[in-house]
This record gives C-alpha cells, sequence and structure tokens, in this order.
C-alpha cells in the first residue's frame, strides 16, 4: 500500500491487542517509523525549526484527548517532544516496517491499510442505537422520556411519591422515587420474581451454581433462583455485572469525547460513558474539553453597529458580518435594522402614514367624538335629523317642552310606569295615549276590580271552615266537627264524613283495629269490612296472611320480605312482588327502546324522533347526540329496584366511620350526594349496604390498593378510610354463582340499560319530562326547560341538595344532573344480545360507563341516551352514584 503523494510523512503506532495509525502532515519534514528490538518505545519527534513536528498541539491536555489510551505521551527527548508506545519484537532479518517507509504494516509484516487516513480522522463506532461515537459524534440520540445505556435507549422511570401516579401495572418505590414494574415478588405473576432492578424475570429455583450453570447463569442462594450474575467475573471478560444483570464494555478509559455540549469519559468498568465535567450554559465542547463561549451558538448577534452570525458552538463570529448605516439603521439581534420615523416626531394624532423605512405607521383613531384631518383630531358638531340632545362638541341641539324627554334627538313622552299610576292589576292608560297592563293579582283568592287587587271569599262545596278572606264558610252544630271545609261526626278518635266514611270510623261509631286496605279493615288473621252493626270478618285472600296487621305474600314458612332476612330472588315466583326497599322504586321487566335517533330509517314498532312505528319514514336526528348512541330494541327479563335518590354524604359517613371524601364536604352538607370517589370505592359501599341488609354482597375484590398506595390484598375496607381515601385498583369478581351482575342477589350498581330504562320512565324523548333539545340550549343556556329537573352549568356551580328538582314519571329524581352516575359496564359499542344486556370489556376505550350528566355538565350531555365513561380509578367532585337490586 503507497502513501499518497501529496502527504509528506507518517508515524506507525503499534500497541498490544490494536492497531492504531496517525499520520501527521510535518511541515515539509519526512518522518519514518523507528523501533527497536525487545519491545522498545517507538518515539516520534521530527522536531525543527517551525516547533515540534509530532502532531501535537504543546498542550498535554489536549494532546491526551487525542491520543488513543493506550498510547504514553514522552515530553522529553533529545529530539524534543514524541510519542512512546511499546511495539512487538520482531525477529532478527525479518522485515521490518521502517523498511519500507512508504507502506503500513503489521508485526508479521503484512499490508494492514488500503489508505491513508489524514492525521486528524477517526472511525465512529456505534454497535447501538444511540451514545457516543467514539469521535467526538454520538450514534443517535434518544426521544424524551428515555436515556442512552449500553448503546441503547432505555426508557426514563417515571418520578412518584405513591403507586396512583404509575402505571396500572407499576407501583412506587418510595426510596428511589420512581416507578418500577415490582417491588416484591407478589407483585409480579406466579412464575416471576422481582429483581433487584424493579422487573419482573423468569423465576428459575436452585440450590447451587450447578442448576444454573447449563443456562449459563449462577445461584443466587438467599433467594433461591438463578441470574444471569453476581459480581463482575461472572460476566464475559469485556462486561462487568450491574443488579444482577451483564452490561457490555462500550469504551475504554482514558477516552474523552463531548456529549450532548458536556465532557464524557469513560466509566472505571469500561460500561458506559460517564458524565466527566459539564460545560456549563456559558461554555461550549471541543476536543473533550470546555471553553467559554463568545456568542449564542448559531444565533445572530451584535457587536455595536456589526451584525454578525454565531457559530453553531458558540466559539465566534462566522465571516466577517455587515456594517450597519449609523444614519439610518440600528443593529437589532443580529441584523441591521432600518430607523422608522414616529407619530410623534411630525406631531400626529390619527391616521396611516409612511414611518420612512416603507412601512404603514398607524398614528391611532380618534374618539367618537372627534374626526381626524390631515393627522389631527378635531371635534365636529353632528345634528343630523336630531331636535334635542348634545351635537357630539359639548354643545346642544335644541331642549325639548315641558312634559317630554329627549331619547336618542328625538323629543318623545315618557310612559307612566303602574306604580306611578298607582293601579295594582289589570289594563290602565300610560299619560302618553296608550295602554299598559300591570298583571294579575299575585295573591291567592284576589281579583282585580278598577285597577286594585281584592279578596274574594271562596266557599264553594264547603259548609265550613276558612273562606280565604279571614272569613268562615259557616260552623258545625254541636257534636260535629270541620274538616277539609264539611261537618263529619265526632267518633272517637276520626270523623265520620258522609258519604266517605273512614274504616277507623264506621257509621255506628264502633272501634274497628286493623289496617285500612281498599275500603276494608284488616283485623288479626281476618279482613273486617267497614260498615255498621258489626260486619262479618272474611279471610285474608288466598296465598296471604296477616302479620303485623296486613296481608303479606307467603312462600311455605317463609315471607317475601327483606326484613325477614329473606332475599326477593329467593321468593317462588307464586309469592306475588316482593316488598321494595324503603328509598327505592320498582322498575317492571320488559322492553325498551335504548339510544337516540340519528336521522337513520324508523325501526318498526319506535314511536321517537318522528317515527309512527309502520317501520317507514326517516327519523329526526337528536340534536347533540354522540355516534356510540346507537338506538336499539332492550329487553330486561328481571325487575329490579333503584334508588329514588342519589346516595348522599350522610349515607356514605354512616357507612365508612363519619370518613368523608367528597370536595363539597363543607359546602353543601349532608343532603348533597357524595362525590368524589372511585368506581372501585362505589362497589364497596354497594357490598356495606347488602351486609346491613343480611343479603349476600354482590362484589369480591381482591388485590386491593388504596389511593393511598398501600396494597392490603381483599382486605378492602382497609382502604375506606380518610387514611386509605379509597380504593384505586382491584380484581373485581361476581359473588359465587353470579354470571351477570343480574343474577346478584345484593345491593349493586346499575346496568347501563337498568339505568337508562329507569330514567326515561317511559318517554322516547331526551329528557324524561317529555321535552327536547335544540341548538340553542345545548350548553348552558338559561331560560330553558332544563332547569325544572337539572342541576347543570346554566343553573349551577357545584353540587346541590339531592331531591331539590322534579322528579320523573316514575318518582326518580336527579337523573339529569348534579353528579355523574357510576354504572356496571365497561363504555363500549352497542351490542347483542340486546336481552339482559352485559358491556364486556371487548371493545371498550378502558371507562366504566357514567350517566345522566352532573352540575358543570352542558345541557346535551343530561340526556337521556348521553353515555359518558371514567377510568375505574378517578375520582372528582363529578362523579356519584345509586345502588339497584334485582328482585
Amino acid at each position: 500500500m503507497l502513501i499518497p503523494s501529496d502527504f509528506e510523512g507518517f508515524v506507525c503506532v503499534r500497541s498490544a491487542g490494536r492497531t492504531r495509525v496517525l499520520l501527521l502532515l510535518c511541515a515539509g519534514l519526512l518522518l519514518g517509523c523507528s523501533s527497536s528490538k525487545g519491545g522498545g518505545n517507538l518515539s516520534v519527534d521530527g522536531a525543527g525549526p517551525d516547533g515540534p513536528g509530532d502532531g501535537m498541539t504543546g498542550d498535554p491536555a489536549v494532546d491526551a484527548q487525542v491520543l488513543p489510551p493506550d498510547v504514553v505521551l514522552d515530553t522529553g527527548g533529545e529530539d524534543g517532544p514524541g510519542i512512546d508506545v511499546p511495539t512487538p519484537e520482531v525477529a532478527e532479518g525479518d522485515v521490518q516496517p521502517h523498511d519500507l517507509p512508504l507502506d503500513v504494516f503489521d508485526s508479521a509484516g503484512q499490508e494492514v491499510l488500503d489508505s491513508v487516513v489524514p492525521e486528524d480522522s477517526c472511525v465512529p463506532v456505534c454497535a447501538g442505537e444511540c451514545g457516543p461515537d467514539g469521535c467526538g459524534g454520538s450514534c443517535g440520540e434518544c426521544p424524551d422520556g428515555a436515556v442512552c445505556e449500553d448503546g441503547a435507549c432505555k426508557k426514563l422511570p417515571v418520578p412518584c411519591v405513591s403507586s396512583k401516579e404509575c402505571a396500572v401495572d407499576e407501583v412506587c418505590d418510595k426510596e428511589k422515587g420512581v416507578c418500577v414494574e415490582c417491588l416484591v415478588d407478589d407483585d409480579c405473576g406466579p412464575d416471576s420474581m422481582c429483581s433487584a432492578a424493579g422487573t419482573c424475570v423468569p423465576a428459575i429455583p436452585c440450590e447451587s451454581d450447578k442448576t444454573c450453570k447449563e443456562l449459563q447463569m449462577v445461584c443466587d442462594k438467599e433467594k433461591g433462583v438463578c441470574v444471569e450474575c453476581l459480581t463482575d467475573p461472572d460476566c464475559p471478560a469485556s462486561g462487568y455485572c450491574d443488579e444482577q444483570v451483564c452490561h457490555p464494555d462500550v469504551c475504554q478509559a482514558g477516552d474523552l469525547l463531548c456529549q450532548a455540549g458536556d465532557v464524557w469519559g469513560c466509566a472505571p468498568n469500561g460500561g458506559s460513558f460517564v458524565l466527566v465535567t459539564p460545560c456549563s450554559d456559558t461554555d461550549y465542547c471541543l476536543n473533550g474539553a470546555c471553553h467559554a463561549k463568545v456568542c449564542e451558538p448559531s444565533s445572530p448577534y451584535c457587536d455595536g453597529m456589526t451584525a454578525l452570525v454565531c457559530d453553531d458552538l458558540g466559539s465566534g463570529p462566522v465571516g466577517p458580518g455587515v456594517e450597519c448605516d449609523p444614519m439610518e439603521e440600528v443593529c437589532e439581534e443580529g441584523g441591521c435594522v432600518c430607523i422608522p420615523d414616529c407619530c410623534q416626531s411630525f406631531q400626529l394624532q390619527c391616521g396611516l402614514w409612511d414611518d420612512g423605512c416603507g412601512n404603514p405607521m398607524d398614528c391611532g383613531a380618534c374618539s367618537k367624538a372627534l374626526t381626524c384631518v390631515d393627522g389631527v383630531c378635531l371635534c365636529i358638531p353632528d345634528c343630523k335629523d336630531k331636535v334635542c340632545g348634545g351635537n357630539g362638541c359639548e354643545g346642544s341641539c335644541g331642549t325639548c317642552p315641558e312634559g317630554k324627554s329627549c331619547v336618542d334627538g328625538k323629543c318623545v313622552c315618557i310612559p307612566l310606569s303602574c306604580a306611578e299610576a298607582k293601579v295594582e292589576c289589570g289594563v290602565a292608560p300610560d299619560g302618553c295615549g296608550a295602554f299598559m297592563d300591570c298583571g294579575g293579582c299575585p295573591i291567592v283568592n284576589f281579583s282585580c276590580f278598577n285597577g286594585m287587587c281584592m279578596c274574594v271569599p271562596t266557599c264553594a262545596g264547603k259548609e265550613c271552615g276558612d273562606n280565604g278572606c279571614a272569613g268562615t264558610c259557616g260552623t258545625c252544630k254541636q257534636g260535629y266537627a270541620c274538616s277539609n271545609g264539611m261537618c263529619g261526626l265526632v267518633c272517637g278518635d276520626g270523623l265520620c264524613i258522609e258519604p266517605e266514611n273512614r274504616c277507623n270510623c264506621p257509621l255506628d261509631c264502633g272501634a274497628c283495629t286493623g289496617c285500612c286496605s281498599a275500603g276494608a279493615c284488616l283485623n288479626g288473621t281476618a279482613n273486617l269490612a267497614c260498615g255498621s252493626g258489626g260486619a262479618a270478618c272474611t279471610a285474608c285472600p288466598a296465598g296471604m296472611s296477616c302479620t303485623n296487621q296486613a296481608c303479606t305474600f307467603v312462600c311455605g314458612d317463609k315471607t317475601c320480605s327483606v326484613e325477614g332476612g329473606e332475599s326477593c330472588v329467593t321468593c317462588p315466583a307464586d309469592c306475588g312482588q316482593c316488598p321494595v326497599t324503603p328509598g327505592f322504586v320498582l322498575v317492571k321487566a320488559g322492553s325498551f327502546w335504548m339510544g337516540s335517533p340519528s336521522g337513520a330509517a324508523c325501526p318498526a314498532g319506535y314511536t321517537g324522533g318522528g317515527c309512527n312505528g309502520s317501520g317507514t319514514g326517516n327519523t329526526v336526528a337528536e340534536h347533540g347526540r354522540d355516534s356510540d348512541e346507537t338506538l336499539h330494541q332492550v329487553t330486561l327479563t328481571r325487575d329490579f329496584e333503584i334508588m329514588d335518590l342519589l346516595v348522599t354524604q350522610k349515607d356514605w359517613k354512616g357507612a365508612f366511620g363519619g370518613w368523608n371524601p367528597s370536595a363539597s364536604a363543607y359546602t353543601c352538607g349532608d343532603s348533597c350526594p357524595v362525590e368524589s370517589v372511585t368506581w372501585y370505592s362505589a362497589l364497596a359501599y354497594a357490598n356495606w349496604r347488602s351486609a346491613q341488609a343480611g343479603l349476600t354482597p354482590c362484589y369480591q375484590l381482591s388485590n386491593v390498593v388504596c389511593v393511598s398506595g398501600t396494597s392490603v390484598g381483599s382486605q378492602y375496607m382497609t382502604c375506606m378510610t380518610a387514611g386509605g381515601m379509597g380504593i384505586s385498583s382491584a380484581t373485581v369478581m361476581l359473588a359465587a354463582g353470579a354470571v351477570k351482575p343480574y343474577d346478584c342477589k345484593g345491593y349493586r350498581l346499575p346496568m347501563e340499560a337498568e339505568w337508562e330504562l329507569a330514567a326515561r320512565a317511559g318517554t322516547l324523548t331526551p329528557f324524561y319530562d317529555g321535552q327536547g333539545i335544540d341548538s340553542g340550549h345545548a350548553s348552558c343556556e338559561v331560560p330553558f326547560h332544563l332547569t325544572s329537573i337539572a342541576w347543570y352549568c346554566g343553573n349551577a356551580t357545584s353540587t346541590k341538595p339531592v331531591g331539590g328538582k322534579t322528579a320523573n314519571a316514575w318518582g326518580l329524581r336527579d337523573m339529569s344532573g348534579n353528579v355523574w352516575e357510576y354504572c356496571w359496564d365497561w363504555r363500549g359499542t352497542y351490542a347483542a344480545p340486546y336481552t339482559d344486556p352485559d358491556s364486556g370489556y371487548s371493545g371498550s376505550d378502558g371507562y366504566r360507563v357514567r350517566r345522566g350528566g352532573g352540575w358543570d355538565s352542558f345541557s346535551r350531555h343530561c340526556r337521556s341516551a348521553n353515555r359518558g365513561g371514567a377510568y375505574p380509578n378517578y375520582a372528582s367532585s363529578f362523579e356519584g352514584f345509586r345502588l339497584a337490586r334485582t328482585l
């Protein structure tokens, strides 16, 4: 191999284990390779009149960065500075490298290079996707949130204080303050263990290294499992052990380079480059050393009146720059900028003018009363079409005669108000030739007479009592008393009012004990009819018995009632309807239309959205609907009961020892809905309510983690305190024997289909009050009929006491607004079968369904068909719930 003629010399440098070639331009001096037998040092000097010829800068700190790690810098000698490196022995008589000065050979005399590389060349080495390449460059940068380790980009751990800040499949290592896969083996699967690095790895049991030898691993006898390494000798010669994992060397001691603006060097174990000297914000890194910046890298800047551009390191300007004209320009932010004239210099008050730099100069606008004339604001009087009032220039256009006032430049009559005219009601003259409506009388029983409200006695259908005007409609004779305007015979503890005979007071005034039912008295085990003369008693209807003065259905020796300790779902069908829990509303099984019309074809049997049930024509799309509200018919085969009100803060505190997580606890009170609870915490309340009623809880919770970050296994009630802050995550299963929530005997969250059936209460309209929605009332607009049934963003800024708005036709309140209500289902696309539907995880976005809208919601979100969603570990002042139970 021959060196090109334009190179004047070379130095051959050899070291054990590797060969490096350093070529130097020697300013006209021819340098050769010299060696000595027996491993003598190879010296490079080439000193001449112009200074050292060794290719060095003369600065040992800088030169050390240029040399390979195994080259020794020799600063003394007869020939001047040089480089001393060990060279292999060469037998006498062999071909020596310096015998052929224009070729480069190895110790065996073989040519090792195909071409000559300039002295400042470096061959980058990139074994991975990132990190330094050994030549002051980079093999690639990692994206945000990742760092380079062993040539590979690895995700940075997420900082944390508690596990609630980590992903669902991670926990918080509080000592290191980061999220990890695991802290203990229980956090991993049954065949995995938690490594020292906080990751789950396969667990291979062992007692000695013999078991792990075939896997090229060693035995961690304390844990009894195979690991990759315990110490550095367990790894290959070119690697090191870190947290029981072998890593390869990526560099050699002594290497220095610039990485990300700082000086980096090889770690002692060779495993990676580590930060040696961080360069400050006012420094830049070059050739493995920090240097002070003289300007902002790659940015224009000014030096007096000279516009310059800084190089990409900040070491100085690129090029000589541009000199600005001091008479017309100024240097700003690295550029020559024309100095514009200003409005003040020409005493301009308004209008558009040239600023002297070819740009328009806006000197502003005059006030409404002034007009811009040649750059000056002047007041011009304006009385066009005006007979009175100001002229716009502190003058007047005229005054109005007595009895009239000036309005918009016209003299007009000002009508009297009803109060000024001393009129309380009806229609009266307004003093300007017209009439005014003073309304009706606001007081009941008052009517309008000649503009005054007067009380009118009301005694229609009444023979006694108040006439509504502080008088009476009559008095009852002795022995009789007045009740609801009628005189009745006083009999024991009641009144007998003909022809309506009360059960506790027959005509003969005899005693009748028991309960009134359809005009009859229940007495013991018999049904005693109301009447005179002691009517005969008859037994309760078949299948019923009188218990506690009431006829109830009987199943053998068991009564269908929660109070009796027997769940309604265990009673046979012939027991009739089980009683509904106080505070709940019965919803009968059946079919209904779920979702909202989209403008598509009318389904057969559907009579909402502009359809008549014939299946012809198209529906009228419901305003504000979402694409996931697909219209479909659903059949529920089981009766159920649902709370007529939301679960309140008082209910919640009674279950959990006074703990109240609600954000509105100090502003709204016990009668407001509980909120700021997770979906999992709502399940815990349902189970508590079931246990209180003697019913089997619907939900089984395991692998429970509190919001506070504490793992409690299946002891989920531990989380339901001020310290635990509720449940953040858990594995949820239904009670034994239950395939779907419908099968549960205890209280539970309603199914999404159950919720919409109960909310609609037989309606097909957007809201359960039978009314619709339009584009002008889709957000927070008022007035709107929604204000009568819901608290939403149009009339609320926080939660409100439950039950304060009008109920739907079935007696349910707050089904629209106040707080969103959790349901059991995952939120996914509606999918068949539509009989007793149970939305599984398939197709879900990870949200549990929430319905009804909240106090902060738009009106369109309070529609019966609207579907919301939230992660089951989410809690806010917008979320609450109510319970349901299969009957």
